[in-house]
């Protein structure tokens, strides 16, 4: 069965570059704040942290932006 509409995050909108999109207005709702870490029982901790250290960076934050996350 297909779904007419949906609610879905900005990031899949931007990534799939199907179908049409109306953005929400931001003063509508409270945002979704999202965390990164590296999970302490990870068997590949610097994998994990090497990948911190790219999101974080600005190379990052670009890629970040540029599929609709914001910072705070």
């Amino acid at each position: 069965m297909a779904v007419p509409s949906s609610f879905i995050p900005l990031a899949l909108v931007r990534a799939k570059r199907e179908g049409h999109a109306v953005e929400v207005d931001e003063r509508r709702h409270q945002p979704i704040n999202q965390a990164i870490a590296v999970v302490k029982a990870s068997r590949k901790q610097e994998a994990a942290r090497r990948f911190v250290e790219f999101v974080m960076s600005s190379e990052g934050q670009t890629l970040l932006e540029r599929y609709g996350y914001r910072k705070p």
